[in-house]
């Protein structure tokens, strides 16, 4: 099913509260950088921002600042408005340049690992940031959402394998 605002918000919570923190990989190229791909009500946008805070407060070695901009971002445009213009608006926000870049660079690396890679090994992950081939300097967000739901589902089962294993060990 469809991964919602609200239940992208309640996975924070609830990695922040498994003190999930191993896999940087996952939370820095693929989970944290979905908050990119998403429109918020401003009610939505209030539930993730205090996930991120909540998030922050747990695992304070995760960079969270330019998520945390970016929410605020939509925050504040939110507050400028007049209560019929929020009237049923969804809004994304802007990203910073230095977390664009990054993200450009993670694309661009991502591209070379997988000209290496054999192409039938699952390693390489689907792609969340698509770059315009002609603008390197833009990013272009694809928007099939069903490419992100068919993620999440693998990325709970990660968790849950993670979770087993440290069962077993213990």
């Amino acid at each position: 099913g469809k991964f919602t605002n609200l239940e992208y918000a309640q996975t924070l919570i609830n990695l922040a509260d498994k003190q999930w923190i191993e896999d940087k990989v996952f939370w820095d190229e693929h989970f944290l950088p979905e908050v990119y791909r998403r429109e918020f009500s401003e009610k939505e946008v209030k539930v993730v921002i205090d996930s991120f805070l909540y998030l922050n407060s747990l695992l304070p070695t995760l960079h969270l600042t330019p998520y945390l901009t970016y929410l605020e971002g939509i925050i504040n445009t939110f507050s400028s408005l007049s209560e019929d213009q929020k009237e049923g608006l969804k809004l994304r926000g802007e990203i910073e340049e230095a977390e664009k870049a990054r993200l450009i660079l993670l694309k661009k690396l991502e591209i070379e690992k997988k000209k290496k890679i054999d192409p039938k090994d699952n390693i390489s992950h689907k792609d969340i940031i698509d770059i315009e081939s002609d603008a390197p300097e833009t990013l272009e967000w694809k928007d099939e959402d069903n490419e992100m739901n068919s993620k999440i589902p693998r990325m709970r089962e990660r968790v849950s394998k993670k979770e087993i294993k440290k069962m077993r060990k213990a």
